[in-house]
């Protein structure tokens, strides 16, 4: 039976007196033994409750008294410091510590620790003390371990100004039910104002039933199974994906990083490599907070890495109704946990037993529980989702506080989570307020973040494959915009653009109806009650005229009002601030009408380019893309001519023929024409959000960098070198320019360059400089074409990445392809090329011999060096971007062996590489960005890196881990050195150095180089192995 001591104060007296209290009683038992007392001695920094000294015997001692929840190690540390050094030069010959509660389970290690070391300290707790008022006849001994059939599961002795009081709390089936009150003097049974007072006074005893016993026979005047009403839920899961209920295990996309988080803290804790048993889940509603929780356990009870290792349980705190829920929530998780097998049946010698409300962990089953977990290795988790609203039924948020601190203090194989939405505050002032801090800084925190732009993908994915069809870059990118991030809103639109879809509507028809958010909008309003609707009317109005309605106004509104419109996922918090979840939405609200919703994208092509190809074009008639380039004013490459075309459609000014690689002009065009063209634009261009954020710019002209400002704040989930944003505003003042907009005489003029004459039969003229110097050139004269030197600008002539007129005709995205292109086309590169190819490795020298006369024009053996070394960097180039598969090159590592490239790192970096860049974190090693390009994980376009498809599937699975390995066993290059690395028994790195096909993998480089290489290599193999196991598992 449980034992423990409680101090009550008279009505009135606040909570701090509870110390004085229970040392006024330590001081009565004291003085029984004929101790002089001086109450709350202080010297020096030091502090003593109590400093007795016996009137007979020469004898000082030491009293503290702990009148509070597990008292602290660092309390006893303070006390022994004071026996040590003594107080006002008075040593201690004895000292006591008192304590009404058990001790957590550090103090209780180091009380036993210093029991052994210190004879002369003792520790004194519930159950001694009890045993001492009884021994000075102050309370009368209690000794039936049951009563009314009801077992006892603890026993509180009440020093209150009612007296000293046993309260019994009684036992049906598993959990505590009910209490009753005993004289604690004469054993009998109180009356029903005492009972009374303490079910209000003491937390615990809130939610338990009074039970009524006669003075003679102990029975029960009426039973009940009240505490039924508590009904554990295990969060809902959504079936499919459309459902707006969290995603569960089969449905759940993305947040890698979050899953990896999550499960990491608690593999840690099931190894024993963390002190933290408490886990706190943060985020904004509809954020995804329980659809990660439904991951986690379906990933425990589906993926058999886990089956094994951990067990989990999430529980909907909405059902909660009494302090007992803690209790009943915990004993459920153990009884699923022997349901699925991951508990032996037999585990207890007798059922799990909750002895109250506080003492969830407190019984000998639950210490069993424990020894059984530790021995095997596994972990319950037990996960109290929604727990926003716990905080105002006080008996239970003050259940859940003690059990987090008993989890805490155990260390056990239990870890505890949390989850809150982190609009909702506790205010300063409620009780609940210094207990939620606390928690938090007892917890491993989580924080959910927004969605990225590959999340949002993958919900539209989901849409795409219910409808069987893909819905277009337009209507993609429009939901991706439209969804700010918010996980909710992303899955709200997409769930509403299938609905529109199934009621008959095609995607062009959802695009041109602004994917009817009228209905959208009138659905979201119509469940709402009279006073939440004057609310959301309020907090709109007030956003609308830019003064937001703020946190400390809660006077004009109902809190409870607001957190309801937060729960609805229709008003969000934003620092002090509240606001409509979208702008769109607060518009409407204010002006019954839909506003102009702007579209955004970025524009990836020359104006000038798009309108040359749209030119080409007949009203009704169809044409191949082999007829578009044939037909377009210059020399165009298939893949150039395709990334324009992308552009046009998505503009929607061409559309591609289902199945077939042939185009023709939209229903929207009447007219093939320049005038056209420019009126088509205007008018989408007047609705392109970024046009509407140059329009707030007060400067009288706006520049490059004011451009690049606005794409970079409008376009947050995109990565690119600042050249590259160069290039797509440059790109966009173009496309101003050529519209009927007033604000293109706002914008400045772009430079086009210097001498961009004409060069003729530029096909067999020679680059002056290197592929790498011509793309650095290119950067630079996106930046700064005047400052570029002349025979730099002629190479990117020569290379058409630039008109005659000095127009960039091409973006970064595509500048390596084009340069392949341009220089296959080039008579003495290929010729070089040619050359290469035939004989392996050439020097620059062996260039001037084999084709001396193409050099004859160069007079100097300097010159014809230098020329030949361009020819040999072109020729390495194109032979190099051919043995890649045409993925763009990284010129910043040394290419070896005529483009042989070798990996630098290990895979254990890989994963959280990925993350990175899907949360936007820049990389700072580049040789490891290389490494993930060279794998084709990362895909360098122009001046931008991101992750490439094979990169979003190990992003998005569900074990990465395994997704990495099967990348691995399937990857060419790293195949390549498997065939030899698995016929070798002896794997150990200087057995792997003598074999010759060993070296000639990595020909070239030296023993010490090779030696590295291989440890790097040899890492790849091992990861590969302990990951294909789990693989096949699954």
């Amino acid at each position: 039976m449980l034992k423990e001591i409680k101090v009550l104060l008279e009505e009135g007296d606040h909570k701090s007196k509870n110390g004085s209290v229970f040392e006024n009683l330590i001081r009565m038992v004291l003085e029984k033994d004929r101790y002089k007392i001086i109450q709350n001695v202080h010297d020096a920094g030091l502090e003593i409750d109590l400093f007795a000294e016996h009137k007979t015997k020469n004898e000082i001692l030491y009293a503290e008294c702990k009148a509070k929840i597990k008292p602290k190690s660092t309390e006893i540390k303070n006390f022994i410091y004071s026996m040590d050094y003594g107080v006002e030069d008075k040593m201690a010959d004895y000292g006591y510590f008192i304590h009404t509660q058990e001790l957590d389970r550090q103090a209780a290690t180091l009380s036993l620790q210093l029991s052994e070391k210190k004879k002369n300290v003792s520790f004194i707790g519930p159950q001694e003390l009890i045993e001492i008022l009884e021994d000075i006849g102050k309370i009368m001994p209690f000794k039936d371990d049951s009563i009314a059939d009801l077992e006892i599961s603890k026993l509180i002795l009440s020093y209150s100004p009612k007296g000293f009081h046993y309260i019994l709390i009684l036992q049906k089936g598993s959990v505590a039910q009910y209490f009753t009150t005993l004289n604690a003097k004469t054993n009998k049974p109180e009356v029903k104002l005492i009972q009374d007072f303490y079910k209000k006074n003491i937390k615990e005893l809130a939610d338990l039933e009074i039970l009524e016993i006669s003075n003679s026979t102990p029975s029960a005047v009426g039973l009940s199974n009240e505490h039924e009403r508590d009904i554990i839920i295990q969060i809902r899961e959504s079936e499919n994906w459309y459902e707006t209920s969290p995603a569960s295990f089969h449905h759940f996309i993305g947040r890698l990083n979050l899953r990896r988080n999550l499960k990491g803290f608690l593999e840690k804790v099931r190894t024993g490599n963390t002190e933290k048993r408490i886990f706190f889940l943060d985020g904004k509603s509809g954020w995804g907070k329980s659809s990660l929780l439904a991951e986690l356990k379906g990933s425990s009870l589906n993926l058999k890495f886990w089956k094994g290792r951990l067990f989990v349980s999430a529980i909907d705190t909405r059902s909660a109704s009494s302090a007992n829920f803690i209790g009943l929530a915990f004993k459920k998780l153990v009884e699923d946990a022997i349901k699925n097998n991951f508990l032996e049946n037999n585990i207890f010698t007798k059922q799990l037993l909750i002895a109250s409300p506080h003492d969830i962990l407190a019984d000998e089953s639950v210490k069993i529980l424990f020894k059984e977990l530790k021995k095997s290795k596994k972990l319950l988790v037990l996960i109290f989702d929604q727990f926003e609203d716990q905080f105002r039924k006080d008996n239970l948020f003050d259940a859940f506080y003690k059990f987090c601190l008993d989890v805490d203090s155990q260390k056990a194989n239990l870890v505890v989570g949390f989850s809150w939405k982190s609009e909702i505050n506790i205010p300063i002032g409620n009780p609940a307020h210094p207990k939620f801090i606390q928690l938090r800084e007892y917890a491993y925190p989580i924080t959910i973040p927004a969605f990225s732009q590959n999340d949002v993908k993958q919900i539209i994915k989901q849409l795409e494959e219910s409808i069987g069809k893909s819905i277009g870059v337009e209507l993609e990118n429009r939901l991706i915009q439209s969804s700010q991030g918010f996980p909710w809103l992303a899955k709200k639109l997409c769930i509403h653009t299938l609905n529109q879809y199934k009621e008959g509507k095609t995607i062009d028809e959802i695009i041109e109806e602004e994917l009817n958010y009228k209905e959208l909008f009138e659905s979201d309003l119509s469940n709402l009650s009279g006073e939440e609707s004057k609310a959301l009317e309020y907090i709109a109005k007030r956003a609308f005229d830019g003064n937001p309605f703020e946190i400390s106004e809660y006077e004009t509104i109902d809190q409870e009002v607001v957190n309801s419109l937060i729960h609805s996922r229709l008003v969000i918090r934003t620092g002090s601030s509240y606001n409509i979840y979208w702008d769109i939405f607060r518009d409407y609200i204010v002006t019954k009408e839909i506003p102009v919703i702007g579209e955004s994208y970025l524009l990836r092509n020359s104006g000038k380019a798009c309108l040359d190809c749209f030119l080409t074009f007949e009203l009704n008639q169809k044409k191949s893309l082999t007829d578009l380039c044939s037909d377009y004013p210059n020399d165009i490459s298939e893949n150039s001519m395709g990334n324009i075309l992308i552009e046009l459609r998505s503009i929607g000014l061409v559309k591609k023929t289902s199945g077939k690689d042939e185009y023709l002009v939209t229903p929207k065009v009447d007219s093939i024409s320049s005038d056209f063209f420019k009126d088509y634009i205007s008018k989408k261009l007047s609705n392109y959000t970024p046009y509407y954020e140059l329009l707030k710019i007060k400067k009288d002209t706006i520049e490059v960098i004011d451009i690049v400002e606005v794409l970079k704040s409008i376009f947050t989930t995109v990565k690119f070198e600042d050249s590259t944003w160069n290039t797509y505003a440059k790109y966009l003042i173009i496309w101003l320019k050529m519209s009927n907009l007033a604000i293109k005489d706002r914008v400045v003029e772009i430079n086009k360059g210097r001498g961009s004459a004409a060069i003729k039969d530029k096909h067999e003229q020679i680059p002056g400089y290197s592929p790498l110097i011509c793309i650095k050139s290119f950067e630079k004269y996106n930046l700064d074409s005047e400052s570029l030197a002349q025979r730099k600008v002629r190479d990117l002539l020569l290379m058409d990445l630039i008109s005659e007129d000095g127009d960039i005709i091409i973006s970064e995205t595509n500048i390596q392809e084009r340069l392949f292109e341009e220089a296959k086309k080039n008579v003495n590169i290929k010729q070089t090329y040619d050359l290469l190819k035939l004989y392996g490795k050439l020097k620059a020298n062996d260039i001037i011999e084999k084709i001396g006369d193409v050099l004859a024009p160069y007079k100097s053996v300097t010159s014809k060096k230098q020329v030949a070394s361009v020819l040999l960097s072109w020729a390495n180039f194109i032979l190099t971007y051919e043995s890649e598969g045409g993925v763009n090159l990284n010129f910043t590592n040394k290419i070896r062996n005529l483009g042989s490239y070798y990996l630098s790192f290990s895979p254990s970096y890989v994963i959280d590489a990925i993350v990175d860049f899907d949360n936007n974190i820049p990389l700072e090693n580049q040789r490891k960005i290389s490494d993930l390009i060279f794998l084709g994980i990362l895909n360098e376009v122009g001046g931008a890196v991101d992750l490439s498809s094979i990169g979003l599937r190990i992003l998005n699975s569900i074990e990465p881990e395994v997704q990495l390995s099967e990348f691995i066993e399937n990857n060419k290059h790293l195949g390549s050195f498997r065939l030899i690395y698995d016929k070798i028994d002896n794997k150990k790195l200087s057995e792997l150095l003598k074999n010759e096909e060993i070296k000639g993998f990595f020909s070239g480089y030296s023993d010490s180089s090779i030696k590295t290489k291989l440890s790097t290599y040899s890492g790849w193999m091992k990861y590969q192995k302990k990951y294909s196991t789990l693989q096949q598992s699954l």
